[in-house]
């Protein structure tokens, strides 16, 4: 399982700028997740971080991978989104400081009914 979490997050990080635009389900069985917005430092060398996430698609082994989510009011440190519940959510981190970029996996659960999910 873990394998198959990896390589799935793996292909959307490198997929990321095919990525679409996530849409808030409103209706059906929900939870919410939290993540921080793109965090860019500008000083000596670039340094940027983003978190993207995932929802794997029923009876698939695949995901969807969405861009990383913006502030919904200016200054916002975090952004909330409703997700499906009782559906596998994958979550990575990519950053870069000046010409090096890493990339890794911050997690993966299984969303359920009216649950938070605060990634920090």
């Amino acid at each position: 399982m873990y394998v198959k979490s990896f390589v799935l997050v793996a292909i959307a990080i490198f997929n990321s700028a095919c990525a679409s635009r996530y849409l808030e389900p409103q209706e059906g069985e929900l939870a919410a997740l939290e993540m921080p917005v793109k965090h860019v430092k500008v000083g000596i060398g670039a340094n940027s971080s983003i978190y993207l996430f995932a929802i794997k698609e029923e009876g698939s082994s695949c995901g969807k991978v969405f861009k990383p989510l913006g502030p919904k009011n200016r200054g916002d440190k975090t952004a909330t989104v409703n997700i499906p519940a009782d559906r596998e959510i994958f979550v990575a981190n990519s950053s870069s400081i000046g010409s090096y970029s890493f990339c890794n996996v911050a997690g993966s659960f299984k969303s359920a009914q009216n649950k938070k999910y605060k990634l920090t």
